[in-house]
């Protein structure tokens, strides 16, 4: 700065003025200051603004103005640490929107497929007369204690896997109760 170098006439010239007036000589010249605050001067020359301040001052503004460099420092670190958040979290938004419609894509397959298979078993089921409710009769030969074959006659009435059966034949009669197990083959 140049007002360091010449800053032993200003010393000099404040210290050794009594006088309401300052002037500051720089080169050869002499220019005006005058008083801003009491212990403050501003003094221009060679188009410059300067200000005469006490050593107290401008140690106290040194100081201050270090703290708010500290502060900004901090402040711009927590600003990218946030701005460093905020793009993860809208990262993370963007890949949960694309795992949610992704979700959605399957849901909406599992539903088709559910109806398509509904509609597939009533068809086949139409297709094969599978109901609910069915009707069975049989013949055969029982042996009986007499060590004598004989035949018998079955009807029966199934309801889903339940069944029930009424059998004739032979001198006896007999009444069962039974649960069919499809294998599936």
């Amino acid at each position: 700065m140049k007002l360091w170098k010449y800053g032993f006439w200003v010393i000099f010239l404040l210290t050794g003025s009594l006088a309401q007036t300052v002037t500051v000589r720089v080169d050869g010249q002499n220019y005006p200051a005058r008083m801003v605050e009491p212990g403050i001067w501003h003094v221009q020359f060679h188009g410059e603004d300067y200000f005469l301040l006490p050593r107290g001052i401008v140690d106290s503004l040194t100081q201050k103005i270090a703290l708010q460099k500290a502060r900004l420092r901090r402040d711009e670190q927590v600003i990218t640490v946030l701005d460093s958040l905020v793009q993860r979290y809208e990262a993370y938004q963007r890949a949960a929107e694309r795992h949610i419609q992704a979700q959605q894509q399957l849901i909406r397959t599992a539903d088709s497929l559910y109806r398509g298979y509904k509609g597939l078993y009533k068809d086949v089921r139409n297709l094969v007369g599978r109901s609910a409710f069915s009707l069975s009769i049989g013949i055969g030969l029982a042996d009986f204690p007499d060590k004598n074959w004989r035949p018998i006659g079955n009807v029966g009435v199934g309801y889903r896997n339940w069944e029930a059966w009424y059998q004739a034949g032979g001198g006896h009669r007999a009444v069962l109760v039974g649960f069919r197990w499809p294998l599936g083959w």
